[in-house]
């Protein structure tokens, strides 16, 4: 281990580094603090989804303050917080996608030869791809036609709650592309 590089967390706090960045190298014997970690990359998607985020808190803190300390809740808060909420859930997910973040199943990737392991991952590739875009297909079809509906509460049309989801699930697709297409480019080779 190079010392210039890494240096374990008690000495960086005995030295009164006032906030060590925490990243965690390949070593088993205890948590290595990299001095230089490079910060993560917000990607389009962790802004939309973290402009999502602060106007959802935003709404539903209205909400209880209007409910709960003047006793006159605003009706529309409840409404608008919900498809808030949808839309940070779809644009979340493309987030996901984007950092390789979902939930998978890893145990029989561990048990299988490695000629297995990759013709694994590019079905899980295609398969993922499929799925996507079968998604994306309908949600703009529904958004289509859940265009002219309007809001209970508010004069807003529904298709900006079913735009929303379809931007979402398309992010997810577009994104899943790229993962794909880098993961032909190295061959499968790293997994």
């Amino acid at each position: 281990m190079d010392d210039k590089k890494s240096t374990p967390v008690s000495s960086l706090f005995e030295r009164g580094h006032p906030e060590p960045p925490f990243a965690i190298s390949g070593e088993t014997d205890g948590i290595t603090v990299v001095k230089d970690a490079p910060a993560p990359r917000l990607g389009v998607e962790d802004m939309v989804g973290l402009g999502f985020f602060w106007v959802t808190g935003a709404v539903i803190f209205l909400q209880f303050f209007t409910r709960y300390a003047l006793n006159d809740s605003f009706g529309w808060t409840e409404e608008i917080g919900r498809y808030l909420l949808i839309g940070m859930t779809f644009i979340g997910a493309a987030a996901a996608v984007r950092r390789h973040a979902h939930v998978n199943m890893t145990y029989f990737h561990t048990i299988v030869a490695a000629p297995v392991r990759r013709v694994m991952h590019a079905l899980i590739d295609l398969f993922s791809i499929v799925i996507l875009g079968a998604l994306t297909y309908f949600a703009i079809k529904l958004a289509n036609a859940m265009g002219n509906q309007p809001m209970t509460s508010i004069n807003m049309s529904m298709g900006i709650v079913y735009w929303t989801v379809a931007v979402g699930i398309g992010a997810m697709t577009v994104r899943t592309l790229f993962i794909a297409r880098r993961n032909i480019r190295q061959r499968y080779s790293e997994r």
